[in-house]
């Protein structure tokens, strides 16, 4: 109804009209926020923009990005970002960079609209920059990647951390991040909860269906998202209440691997008890309800990696 309102499809173009039905989808559903919110500020951003001032201009470029808004014009908003960026507004390079990449033989200028982001401070540019290198083992891309990552790590920009450690080995300079002993998770009582918007680009998704016995079966398939609803990704250590519930190193007269001795997964949730799922209490016909079964067991706390000697080992009592 708004965007029919909005451009006057099948009705009178109504501007006001189409804010409110806008504003009524916000009220029902909070992710459609953002559209009633570009549409009531890119008048303002246009006039301002018209004035040459580039941070306008940016911002501009990002409100006609929104995806299912009446005003959405990536052509448009791909020219002022880029604009923008060459300008010195670091936030509108990613952003360019985002559109581009759907657009045949822009690799270069893509990959300088990054260069110009990260050296102004955009981590996000930083970050995409580092994953366009070259990994090749011994090369100077790799190095300088890997030192992106450190940088952006040290930020307590989680995933940088994730990809920095795949180079412990093959580049001098990357680390591995552990937590010290006594590092305590930081949890915020005061702050509002961030609630995860849909990725800026586009998923890919595939669908497919099969007939058989006369019913049509459909499945339809995505890449996976990059994290949860109401979900943040944390560093090593940030989840310290986090446990592992680890089998024998012997079993039917088979040594395990580390991998294979992995179970299950529990949270601490008080002083020695940990909740878990209640199929892992039962391994290959063994019950761990029975001492003699679970004293081969243990609950592992504080691992993140659990195929390395990580992380402090209890025995299960009961």
């Amino acid at each position: 109804m708004g965007t029919r309102a909005y451009r006057g499809i099948g009705v009178t173009a109504d501007r006001d009209l189409a804010l409110r039905y806008f504003a009524e989808s916000c009220r029902i559903e909070p992710l459609n926020c953002g559209i009633a919110q570009t549409l009531a500020a890119i008048p303002k951003l246009r006039e301002a923009c018209d004035t040459n001032d580039a941070n306008a201009c940016a911002d501009l470029g990002l409100a006609l990005t929104e995806y299912g808004s009446p005003e959405a014009d990536r052509d448009h908003a791909a020219q002022l970002l880029e604009a923008s960026c060459r300008r010195g507004i670091s936030k509108a390079c990613y952003h360019a960079v985002v559109i581009l990449q759907s657009v045949p033989a822009t690799a270069d200028r893509a990959h300088a609209l990054l260069e110009t982001g990260c050296a102004a401070g955009d981590s996000k540019s930083c970050f995409y920059l580092a994953l366009t290198f070259d990994h090749e083992p011994g090369s100077p891309e790799l190095e300088r990647a890997v030192a992106i990552y450190s940088r952006l790590c040290d930020a307590d920009e989680a995933r940088a951390c994730e990809l920095e450690q795949r180079y412990v080995g093959l580049v001098p300079t990357a680390r591995i991040r552990t937590a010290g002993e006594h590092f305590t998770a930081p949890l915020p009582t005061d702050a509002p909860t961030d609630i995860f918007q849909p990725s800026e680009v586009m998923e890919v998704c595939f669908n497919g269906s099969e007939r058989f016995r006369g019913k049509t079966y459909t499945q339809f398939n995505c890449d996976r998202r990059e994290k949860g609803i109401n979900s943040e990704r944390a560093r090593p250590g940030q989840a310290p209440w986090q446990a592992l519930l680890w089998r024998p190193d012997r079993m039917f007269d088979t040594e395990l691997t580390p991998a294979q001795r992995v179970k299950c997964g529990g949270s601490l949730i008080a002083q020695s008890w940990v909740l878990t799922a209640a199929h892992c209490l039962n391994d290959e016909g063994f019950d761990l309800a029975d001492p003699k079964v679970r004293s081969g067991y243990r609950i592992r706390l504080g691992v993140y990696d659990p195929g390395a000697a990580a992380g402090i080992s209890y025995p299960i009592l009961r």
